[in-house]
């Protein structure tokens, strides 16, 4: 279904159609850091406008959403999902509650979809996680992934995940080769298994289950770890208007990446824990300044340059640095490990 969806798309939108050439040309290499962590770079400069995006709240208010209806291109089509008894099925209508599947016009991948919500809200991760691994079996031939606002999302205002093919992106790849290396169990809840990550260049956790239900709760249980820990980075409180007209205070989001694929079952979840959205080279000028907006593609191990003078600059020593910068601190996502296996730990004795 979405294999025809997508070529009818591309054979209704050249312009589409052409990023999507260019895709399949575009110039690429790849680096092997630490040990089985691959990490491919390729150039993109159709990826411009996503990579320097600006998404301060004055500039997002200050220019139309473009996830939209309204301001979807004419030739854009859309395929209406509904989230429904904890499954996503297809609708001849646009429901509020429900999403648009949108091929992407400006491709990081030979297939690259948005998912986008129908309604206009901001991106929410924890309200969204059953939704979003919904979709992951949905489509259980692509990753799927989530950005936050300050991690990459170039619409933070609007909730919106993506899904590219698997075989995409090196992290979900080579998962079989990198898991044995550097995944170290942090502990078992249930059916679900959740390991820390060594010597990963990013700020990872690693989650694998076959019981949804039980994988969104401790997703949504690292999040809120993740958000009362960071007060300076994370929190904070600002506000908005209920049904009700009345003003209550809203916690901010936490910044972080989430990958999620099916296979069998089996649901596989990476999410990475950010400190910054964008590296200082990017704020650097002239030789010094690459334009490297990480965002759950970077994460996931797929590098996008958009200028085709960085891509020779890009070296093994630069992209660790990088990953360095924008990731959560290595004593800040070690004390959220502990801190969260300590909480199942309690909750085992308890239970004995």
């Amino acid at each position: 279904m979405t294999e025809e969806f997508f070529e009818r798309q591309l054979s209704l939108w050249p312009l589409a159609a052409d990023n999507y050439k260019a895709v399949r040309a575009a110039r690429s290499k790849s680096f092997c850091l630490n040990q089985s962590l691959n990490i491919e770079l390729k150039c993109l400069p159709q990826r411009m406008r996503s990579a320097t995006a600006d998404t301060s709240r004055s500039a997002i208010a200050a220019r139309p959403c473009f996830l939209c209806a309204t301001q979807l291109p004419t030739e854009q089509l859309s395929l209406n999902l509904i989230y429904d008894n904890k499954q996503i099925i297809t609708s001849t209508e646009a429901q509020e509650m429900g999403y648009r599947l949108l091929v992407n016009p400006y491709p990081a991948f030979d297939k690259h979809f948005t998912i986008a919500a129908v309604s206009h809200r901001e991106q929410n991760l924890r309200e969204e996680l059953p939704a979003m691994l919904a979709l992951t079996e949905f489509m259980p031939s692509y990753v799927h992934f989530f950005n936050a606002a300050g991690a990459g999302a170039s619409a933070p205002d609007h909730l919106h995940f993506q899904a590219v093919p698997k075989g995409s992106l090196p992290l979900e790849r080579d998962f079989a080769a990198w898991h044995v290396v550097h995944s170290r169990v942090l502990f078992v809840s249930g059916q679900t298994e959740v390991y820390c990550q060594e010597d990963f260049l990013r700020s990872a956790w690693l989650l694998r289950s076959r019981k949804p239900e039980e994988l969104c709760l401790l997703l949504q249980e690292v999040l809120d770890l993740i958000t009362t820990s960071m007060p300076n980075r994370q929190t904070g409180t600002s506000t908005e208007t209920n049904n009700n007209s009345q003003t209550m205070p809203v916690r901010q989001k936490p910044a972080v990446n989430l990958l999620s694929w099916y296979t069998d079952g089996l649901w596989t979840c990476v999410l990475f824990a950010r400190s910054k959205h964008r590296p200082a080279c990017y704020y650097e000028t002239g030789e010094q300044q690459v334009l490297i907006s990480p965002a759950s593609v970077e994460m996931g191990g797929q590098i996008i340059l958009v200028r085709p003078e960085d891509f020779d600059k890009v070296k093994p020593g630069l992209l660790t640095q990088i990953y360095a910068e924008v990731s959560l601190p290595k004593q800040a996502y070690s004390d959220i490990s502990e801190t969260w296996k300590a909480l199942h730990h309690r909750s085992n004795h308890q239970v004995i």
